[in-house]
């Protein structure tokens, strides 16, 4: 997608608020947030179930960025030059006085400045859809990874109104792409050998060689050192772990370009588990027998521990101090030259699975709509498929 200029994004911004009515003062806006007089619209960005939450937090921010403007912020910074200045005098200290007293001049002038920006800022009206906030005070959503301003977009309700760099790409629709909720993803990986490789994380370290053919893959700044799995841009949006959005990049990422299956975790560990035919692998609870002595527990949970268990047998766990998973076949692990710890006697050691050679289907369910973790056995699956 081409950008648009700076020229493109004020004539946009122009043509979509020409028409919009003038409706309140930032110190109106201040009163009204104050006694509860405005509706909130979040565009799906918060599920429901954290929605009031959500907002009390929004409401707060908008409060504390519209205070911080229109206050005077430097008087902290301008008396202690005062009392700089003074003892400076008291010790007779020409050079330093001198240098305090121009700065104290200096802040003067920026609080003059500053005190008829805060005239402009308190009597400029909002209007409709334009942003309330002058700044850096944004919303940011952990679904979709957008950075969002905060608007007026009506008399009665505030909402977002997209970022300047949401302009740039030519986004004016500030609507969640995940609105109807996180959903389980699904993915594929090839297992040519039969011999699976679970491990907490693939160590995939390599000097930095100027033409090797990895290049396109993640360098650190001193080119000392280079990571053959990461993606190229591993800090952008399309791969932050901290969104549902980045979670599924990496997903992707890993997948179609190393033949890596991965899923996000929490901290503590998990179980792998499997069924006779070792044509169907569950990632759980590392515990899950354990949790059939709480005589206190859900009766319908430890009831499908019950019959998952009758079904399925735990061939290992690992240790999740990186807070993931991953897994591949042996021959990834071998051409990469990638080092795995496997221990048959040892739990918490990197796990090596004799299972059917062929395409298998992953999906990744914690942390999203399809997975309650007190409730849920399964947090990720593997099926074979052909």
């Amino acid at each position: 997608m081409d950008k648009l200029t700076v020229k493109e994004v004020h004539a946009k911004e122009e043509t979509l608020l020409a028409n919009k009515k003038p409706l309140y003062t930032h110190r109106e806006i201040m009163n009204l947030l104050k006694e509860d007089k405005f509706k909130f619209n979040l565009f799906g960005h918060v599920d429901k179930s954290y929605e009031k939450e959500a907002i009390k937090g929004v409401k707060k921010d908008i409060l504390r960025h519209l205070e911080f403007n229109s206050t005077y912020h430097n008087s902290t910074y301008h008396l202690n030059y005062i009392k700089e200045l003074e003892i400076a005098k008291a010790n007779g200290k020409d050079c330093v006085r001198n240098n305090i007293e121009t700065k104290l001049g200096d802040i003067d002038k920026s609080i003059q400045y500053h005190k008829e920006s805060i005239k402009i800022f308190e009597e400029m009206k909002i209007r409709e859809t334009d942003s309330i906030c002058i700044g850096s005070s944004e919303f940011y959503c952990f679904k979709c990874g957008e950075r969002m301003m905060y608007a007026l977009l009506d008399e009665n309700t505030i909402g977002l109104s997209p970022s300047y760099s949401m302009k740039k790409m030519d986004i004016w629709d500030c609507t969640c792409k995940f609105k109807d909720g996180e959903k389980q993803h699904s993915y594929h990986i090839t297992v040519p050998t039969g011999k699976l490789v679970f491990v907490n994380f693939f160590d995939d370290r390599k000097p930095y060689i100027e033409n090797d053919k990895n290049r396109d893959c993640y360098i650190n700044k001193d080119k000392k050192e280079m990571k053959i799995f990461e993606p190229k841009e591993k800090w952008s949006e399309e791969f932050n772990l901290n969104t549902h959005l980045g979670r599924i990049g990496l997903m992707n990422h890993y997948s179609s370009k190393h033949n890596i299956a991965f899923g996000q975790m929490g901290d503590g560990g998990i179980g792998i588990y499997t069924n006779k035919n070792r044509d169907r692998i569950v990632i759980s609870c590392a515990y899950l027998a354990n949790r059939l002595t709480d005589k206190d527990g859900d009766k319908q949970y430890l009831t499908k521990i019950e019959k998952f268990l009758k079904e399925y047998r735990k061939v290992g766990q690992i240790s999740l101090e990186m807070w993931r998973w991953m897994a591949a076949d042996m021959s990834v692990v071998e051409k990469n030259k990638i080092p795995v710890k496997i221990n048959k006697n040892d739990y918490n050691k990197d796990v090596l699975l004799k299972v059917k050679k062929g395409k298998w289907k992953v999906t990744h369910k914690y942390r999203t709509d399809d997975c309650n973790e007190d409730k849920d056995i399964e947090y990720s699956v593997l099926e074979l498929e052909e």
